[in-house]
């Protein structure tokens, strides 16, 4: 399903301040922000974006009118910039205004354009276009919650269930939040510990080039009005995230650096949706034999041929004589091996199995002839659908396999090109039904693909009156440990495809960077950095511990190809 993110990012001068040794707040926002809208737009051309930019001097968004003079007239939602009118298909050049994107110190007074403001710029977004659309929705923000927030509390729980009716969820990356703020705030924050306020005053300003422009900012508050809130605690603005984010379903995410802010960035859109990538179309350029130019035809464009692969088969023990094509067959695929078939048996086979899935039971076995261990998915539930014979047939059939305790031996073949896939029907035992009522197909490996492991017991090369020896081991394997999500599925990218779009996403901004290689790429299989550095004592006491020693080799003399390498073994470095 397509997409439509709104980005907030919070552009108060809080946001300066260093987040890590290089970065401020607002450049870790800007680069998640940046990754994440490229990663949109290489998924899918439909997805479609808005980026609103919080505490702004100017004021530009989707609901002002073309034509109207905000000197004289007040906008609604002052002081909040999109990049773009409205939420749209994302440019090239919305990568660069993001990029541009910087703080104004004279906005500190400004009680207009908080976080609170963007959210409710952005629902009236998402509501404008995707309204009765088929979209994902979603409204990410970016900001440390520390300038003060204003709530009309009408309007804003209207917003609240308006993203609720739309499945809209609202996740807050929080920068410099406490790392575990949805679990300090697991209630709801009560009306009466925020202060009210039902006024403001405007205030003439002067930029640097002598235009004046007016700003509102705060007044003494006054408790005769309840339905404004004003939020002046950062406890309490966290507070109101967490408990905004619980009512449409999203989160607060408390990153501490830069890395894992793009980590969560690339976690969530790698789990949302699969990436499709298009394929590379190889063609063969045409060359003058004799002049060993490139031949252009009359427009002057590159002549092109379509590349392809011929195959030929060789004998074994004559691998330079190629094999005539009457000399080879058509085979079909069985497990590991090769089934001969002559064109005739091929296409009446074709014909027999044109009308859809085939299961054929080859015969019976006892459960204990056939662990369950040994079977895998994925899983296949056979049912009769709407038949009532076959549902009859096949109950029938798992119930008398409860009784005997045996398992039916089978092929499948799920579509009339694909090849047999041996496995085996188990009766499909549910909770709410005392007898089976269906059958679960699960396949079987062959005898070959089948390996017993085994590991020899520690005991036997480790003394365990030793104590110390045991410490170390028990050191090496506590330091070594990794932390919970740290192998996660979602997070695991392809180097090849992340090379390739951030390669894409550099030259957005500087045409002449040199591509982005592999190697460059940080290998999300391999332990991480900090784990290895931290357990860099242990390994060193575990190596003056456990001296390494060679082991004999069978064959000590060296023959022609040997390079007389010594072997080790785990056996011998104890």
């Amino acid at each position: 399903m397509k997409e439509a993110v709104v980005y907030i990012i919070d552009a108060s001068s809080s946001m300066n301040r260093f987040y890590t040794s290089k970065e401020t707040r607002l450049d870790c926002a800007k680069q998640a922000v940046i990754d994440s809208v490229s990663d949109l737009m290489l998924q899918s051309k439909t997805n479609e974006v808005c980026v609103i930019v919080c505490k702004t001097k100017a004021t530009a968004h989707h609901k002002i009118d073309p034509g109207t003079d905000l000197a004289e007239e007040e906008p609604p939602f002052p002081h909040l910039t999109e990049l773009s009118d409205g939420i749209q298909c994302p440019t090239a050049q919305l990568l660069r205004d993001i990029a541009t994107i910087q703080t104004d110190d004279n906005t500190d007074d400004i009680q207009q354009g908080d976080v609170i403001q963007s959210i409710l710029l952005a629902a009236d977004a998402l509501y404008t276009r995707t309204h009765k659309l088929k979209f994902q929705r979603k409204i990410v923000v970016f900001t440390d919650a520390s300038h003060n927030f204003i709530v009309q509390k009408e309007p804003f729980l209207v917003v609240v269930d308006a993203l609720r009716d739309m499945e809209c969820q609202i996740i807050v990356v929080g920068m410099g939040f406490h790392e575990d703020s949805a679990a300090l705030y697991e209630v709801p924050l009560p009306v009466p510990s925020a202060v009210t306020s039902n006024g403001d005053k405007r205030i003439k300003r002067e930029d640097v080039d002598g235009t004046s422009y007016s700003v509102k900012v705060k007044d003494e508050p006054d408790n005769s009005d309840d339905e404004v809130l004003y939020y002046t605690e950062k406890r309490n603005r966290e507070q109101l995230l967490v408990t905004l984010t619980e009512k449409t379903g999203g989160q607060v995410i408390a990153a501490s650096t830069l890395q894992q802010i793009l980590d969560i960035n690339r976690g969530k859109r790698l789990t949302a949706s699969k990436a499709s990538y298009p394929r590379t179309k190889k063609e063969l350029i045409l060359v003058d034999e004799e002049t060993g130019q490139i031949i252009r035809d009359d427009e002057g464009q590159v002549v092109t041929d379509t590349i392809k692969t011929i195959k030929k088969f060789a004998e074994d023990e004559k691998s330079d004589d190629i094999l005539p094509d009457r000399e080879c067959t058509t085979a079909i695929r069985y497990g590991s091996d090769l089934i001969p078939i002559g064109d005739n048996d091929y296409e009446g086979l074709k014909d027999f199995t044109e009308k859809g899935p085939l299961l054929q039971i080859l015969g019976y076995a006892s459960t204990n002839q056939v662990p369950r261990i040994y079977m895998y998915g994925p899983p296949y539930v056979i049912t009769g659908a709407e038949s009532q014979k076959a549902c009859a047939a096949i109950m029938g059939l798992a119930q008398a396999l409860q009784r005997s305790e045996k398992v039916a031996l089978c092929t499948l073949k799920k579509t009339s090109k694909g090849s047999p896939q041996v496995g085996a029907l188990i009766p499909l035992t549910e909770v709410d039904f005392e007898a089976p009522l269906r059958l679960a197909f699960l396949h079987l490996p062959f005898a070959g693909e089948v390996r017993e492991l085994s590991m020899e017991a520690f005991t036997n090369i480790i003394n365990e009156t030793d104590d110390r020896k045991s410490k170390v081991c028990d050191d090496l394997i506590d330091s070594l440990m990794l932390p919970d999500g740290c192998l996660d599925s979602g997070m695991v990218f392809s180097p090849f495809h992340r090379s390739w779009n951030q390669t894409m996403v550099k030259r957005v901004f500087d045409p002449s960077v040199q591509p982005e290689t592999i190697r460059q790429q940080v290998d999300p299989l391999k332990t991480p950095p900090d784990i290895l550095a931290a357990a860099e004592p242990v390994l060193q006491s575990f190596t003056a511990t456990f001296l390494l020693k060679p082991a004999p080799t069978n064959n000590p003399k060296k023959t022609k190809g040997q390079t007389g390498r010594t072997i080790l073994t785990f056996k011998d470095y104890l």
